[in-house]
């Protein structure tokens, strides 16, 4: 369980450490997921850290290649499994992110439990990606992006921006997810931090299976106000200002059917506010505590219908 701790809540801790990598200019990683490394007896995506190295051990794989690709011939699979292999006993996520993951941390060690990013020197507007979803036991399927620039006069690192979602949801087939980038200041970032896992923060549930194929960022835009829409339907949020301390206020562009409804957690999957979505409305955060939230629209079906984040800043 200390393992999977660890791992899981680690990866979400808000202190990540970061180091530059000398990736060429937008030159990201392989986002189509058809380049793999064979390790031995597994093989990971190009560019990309997966938990296989240490679940390995015990002959499980919770990162796979998928063939049942979106475009072309693979895809990523993300498997959430139960592991007894001697101190390991518990339900783990497939995890992979395009840091380092540090394995004398998940031992139990000190230091960052995942160190160093990818380069970037652009400010994409929205990161999009073709999924499916298979959630047990109304487990959640993750993905956290952080933007971060080093700032040399304070000696760290300032968070630029972040795009943060999850689904409890059932996909089938592939769908199109297209979520805004939240953005803090007006710098443009230099290293990038992307996390993907097939369960929650808290749990994870045998038999859960994230799929992705086709990511893509955006290019570079000058708006912040933050919104999402997932192919097919109609229905956009707009969530402003972003950072607020006070009231946020949000609206909407699309035809309501009736019965959708305004969703709000914290990044821990608990849900601080539920509201009929109306028209347009002002919601008083002035005692929420500061940090990111995520929000997510449902029809009257509770089907997924938009979701973006944003942050409180006191």
């Amino acid at each position: 369980m200390k393992f999977k701790l660890l791992l899981v809540l680690a990866i979400f801790c808000f202190g990540f450490s970061y180091a530059q990598i000398n990736t060429p200019t937008k030159q990201i990683f392989d986002m189509d997921f058809e380049h793999w490394t064979n390790k031995g007896t597994y093989s990971d995506p190009d560019s990309l850290q997966t938990t296989n190295q240490y679940t390995s051990l015990a002959s499980v794989f919770l990162v796979t290649k998928g063939t049942d690709a979106y475009h072309g011939a693979s895809c990523l699979k993300l498997t959430s499994t139960h592991i007894a292999f001697f101190t390991i006993n518990g339900t783990y996520p497939g995890v992979v992110s395009n840091g380092t993951i540090n394995a004398v941390v998940l031992s139990g060690g000190a230091g960052a439990p995942i160190v160093s990013g990818k380069k970037i020197d652009y400010r994409p507007s929205h990161f999009s990606v073709f999924y499916k979803n298979s959630t047990a036991n109304h487990d959640s399927s993750m993905i956290n992006i952080w933007f971060t620039k080093w700032n040399a006069p304070a000696g760290k690192r300032d968070t630029v921006g972040n795009m943060i979602w999850f689904d409890t949801t059932q996909h089938p087939s592939y769908t199109h997810l297209v979520e805004a980038i939240n953005y803090f200041t007006a710098d443009i970032p230099d290293t990038f931090q992307l996390t993907m896992l097939s369960s929650g923060l808290y749990h994870s549930n045998v038999g859960s299976v994230l799929t992705l194929d086709s990511m893509n960022f955006t290019p570079d835009t000058s708006s912040n106000v933050a919104y999402s829409v997932l192919a097919g339907n109609s229905l956009m949020l707009h969530i402003y200002p972003n950072p607020s301390n006070q009231n946020l206020n949000y609206n909407y562009t699309g035809t309501l059917n009736g019965g959708e409804e305004l969703q709000v957690y914290t990044v821990s999957g608990e849900c601080i506010y539920i509201s009929s979505l109306k028209e347009r409305q002002a919601i008083d955060i002035a005692a929420w505590n500061s940090g990111t939230y995520v929000y997510r629209v449902v029809d009257k079906r509770a089907k997924l219908i938009a979701q973006g984040n944003f942050v409180v800043q006191h």
